[in-house]
């Protein structure tokens, strides 16, 4: 049955080749060190060693997020009315870390979240995807010194005037070959990025009532939204991944325990959890559990002073930025969280996220010349410990799937992105038929997208040990595999 679709592509007499996975240890070779190797006091632990300092093209010093590829930090910085670029930093010595280059980009807005992917073939390289004043913008980084912007495109409705903030593009998640756009009230574009010098755009969807998208995960066949500086948040279904649906049930109010609703400035989504960063009567971090996307439960809160800003996980801790302060959280157990440590620094600390056992501390407004971001060490060890599976779309023994699903892999931590590849995630069919797929990653999600629909019957998806790894290298260590269902 397999050969029907694809026997046009042959001559009447042949039989194209099974498809074979490469090896796993075939993932592209890093072009930097890796992430932090240095082992610290506890007495430095808590303060900034360092700043990662863009230079002079950095004007405004007003900085987000540092995301790993390849084995370098690459951190975009720009104002949330544009005027910014991309810089790379090489902190594998943290405390002393080396700016590896810069690209200025007036175009580029603040970055809430960046997607990397490494790609093979007729539109192979190394590519970035960033959040535009008029939409979102691609770049070539095979060159680390010399990061290259290749191409816009504009999105309908997408502003940047001054106090336009409800027409802005606040996030992105590549899930290859589609790329999903939160645009605030604009609601959330789909794009067709399978060749990144000419994205398409494929549909909108907009919400009713109106629902302000801040946030996107893509999660397998679901796709999570998350409002900003809203009281309530969405699942879509995305199995036809061009046409996200409304899934029942999936819409909720960010309710806490003693049933009052909150407002959340931000969410990100770590395995079955949605994090939100509360920002109502102090800030803090709000938990629901979304593994079923029909019935989202309330788990847990930790109420802080503040103002709250983003929220991510590394493992059993959460990162949060507060205004004045940010704050590492223990969630080793979900249901009693507890603060760990409070950081400051000079500005409006938004963003502080995990990068091994150090985390960089960024602000986007106030920050003194040359250090809008802070690393601060926060464990004495070098990070030794593999990301471990907390999550699978579809769910293990699912049945009834949709023939076009692609696979949704939640991770404990920020992975590699360019450790996903088709020898470290892989798909087979009840005959043990490898189903030839591109995978991606982006934060703490690992995707795998069929190149074809897949045909009625049985699957078994598989995480090879020694594949997936985080930014220090350290890999799955064990196989991790599930099986399902695709309907007829």
């Amino acid at each position: 049955m397999r050969w029907l679709l694809v026997f046009g592509l042959f001559g009447c007499n042949e039989r194209p080749e099974p498809y074979v996975f490469p090896d796993v240890d075939s993932a592209p070779e890093w072009l930097g060190p890796g992430g932090p190797n240095t082992v610290f006091a506890a007495d430095d632990l808590f303060e900034p060693c360092a700043f990662l300092d863009a230079g002079p093209l950095d004007r405004n010093d007003v900085h987000n997020g540092v995301y790993p590829f390849r084995g370098y930090a690459y951190m975009p910085w720009a104002r949330d009315i544009g005027d910014g670029g991309v810089s790379v930093f090489d902190v594998s010595s943290p405390c002393a870390p080396v700016l590896v280059g810069t690209t200025a980009e007036l175009s580029m807005r603040e970055t809430h979240t960046t997607a990397f992917l490494h790609l093979e073939g007729q539109f192979g390289g190394d590519w970035m995807v960033n959040t535009d004043v008029l939409g979102v913008q691609f770049w070539r980084v095979e060159d680390p010194s010399s990061p290259e912007l290749v191409s816009r495109l504009e999105l309908p409705g997408v502003t940047f005037i001054i106090g336009s903030y409800p027409r802005t593009v606040h996030s992105v998640s590549w899930q290859y070959p589609y790329l999903y756009i939160a645009a605030a009230d604009n609601g959330v574009f789909v794009v067709d990025a399978q060749d990144p010098n000419n994205p398409v755009m494929v549909n909108q969807f907009t919400f009713d009532p109106p629902l302000r998208a801040g946030f996107v995960y893509a999660m397998g066949s679901t796709l999570f939204v998350g409002g900003s500086e809203e009281r309530q948040a969405a699942l879509m279904d995305i199995s036809v991944p061009t046409e996200p649906q409304p899934i029942p049930g999936g819409r909720f109010d960010l309710m806490d325990a003693d049933g009052v609703v909150h407002e959340a400035y931000s969410a990100s989504v770590a395995g079955p959890h949605a994090l939100f960063a509360l920002t109502t009567e102090g800030s803090g971090v709000l938990v629901y559990d979304i593994s079923d996307p029909q019935n989202p439960t309330y788990v847990s809160e930790l109420r802080t002073e503040g103002n709250g800003g983003y929220v991510f996980r590394d493992d059993d801790t959460l990162f949060i930025g507060e205004s004045d302060v940010a704050r590492i959280i223990d969630a080793s157990d979900m249901t009693q969280m507890s603060v760990i440590a409070e950081l400051t620094m000079p500005g409006d600390l938004d963003t502080l996220m995990p990068y091994g056992n150090v985390a960089l501390l960024s602000a986007d407004e106030e920050a003194p010349d040359g250090e809008a971001t802070a690393v601060i060490p926060w464990k004495t060890e070098v990070d030794a410990t593999g990301p471990q599976v907390l999550f699978v779309d579809p769910a293990d023994g699912a049945t009834g799937q949709e023939p076009t699903l692609r696979l949704g892999i939640g991770l404990s931590e920020f992975v590699e992105p360019s450790s996903a590849f088709a020898g470290s995630v892989r798909l087979y069919d009840a005959e043990d038929n490898a189903i030839a797929g591109v995978a991606s990653a982006q934060e703490g999600w690992v995707h795998y997208t069929p190149t074809q629909s897949l045909l009625p019957g049985e699957y078994r998806a598989e995480l090879v040990a020694g594949g997936i790894t985080d930014p220090n290298g350290n890999p799955i260590a064990e196989d991790f595999s599930w099986t399902f269902t695709v309907r007829e």
